[in-house]
């Protein structure tokens, strides 16, 4: 493939993405979100090492990360969040990222959240695609846990319509809290709030 072609197709698939961005965000929007609480401590264990991220380490992600997210997890540090990343035989494969409070934080652009003093929110957790499947995600979770919940509530949150996050968070000991159905259409938004009562009772495991 010649250049001119290679850099036509680029431009093609940047142009696709603004223009379905914006026809997502801006005309038509619908999705669920589901706010989890950590009620629960569970031993899980995977074949990975995890490490507490420091900024000598963030070159380690681009295993399977673009190089843009250095910036991104640079300004993470600097905020004072906490970062993990789990390795496979000497290669990362996961990272995840710990907010504290005070602060007011986005759960979605629709739906800000005051994290309190006593607080932490997980976020912005991926998995290598090579390394899904293996209950790291899972294993992550409940280190962080093992390491807050003695003293912090812990919370995460994700999409209805993400099954594979869904079941690695109930696996970690996460209970749902609150959910959120988001519509919006052409600026205008609509949220219908479900709140869950008696968090401090587990679920049973299915």
């Amino acid at each position: 493939m010649s250049n001119k072609a290679d850099f036509t197709r680029r431009m093609m698939r940047f142009l696709y993405c603004r223009v379905h961005n914006f026809l997502a965000y801006r005309l038509y929007y619908r999705k669920t979100l589901i706010l989890y609480k950590h009620v629960r401590l569970e031993e899980i264990q995977a074949d990975a090492l995890i490490k507490p991220v420091d900024s000598t380490m963030l070159r380690d992600v681009l295993t399977f990360q673009p190089e843009r997210f250095i910036e991104v997890f640079k300004q993470f540090l600097d905020n004072g969040d906490s970062g993990y990343f789990a390795y496979q035989d000497g290669r990362c494969v996961h990272r995840t990222w710990v907010q504290s409070g005070p602060r007011t934080i986005n759960l979605h652009p629709y739906w800000p959240w005051t994290l309190e003093k006593n607080q932490r929110y997980i976020h912005y957790c991926e998995t290598a695609p090579w390394a899904r499947g293996k209950g790291i995600y899972p294993y992550v979770l409940s280190h962080i846990a093992h390491q807050f919940s003695s003293t912090q509530d812990v919370f995460i949150c994700t999409y209805l319509d993400n099954p594979g996050s869904i079941k690695g968070i109930l696996r970690a000991g996460f209970q749902e809290v609150e959910r959120r159905r988001i519509t919006g259409c052409f600026g205008f938004k609509r949220i219908k709030i479900k709140r869950i009562q008696n968090i401090e009772t587990p679920l049973p495991m299915k």
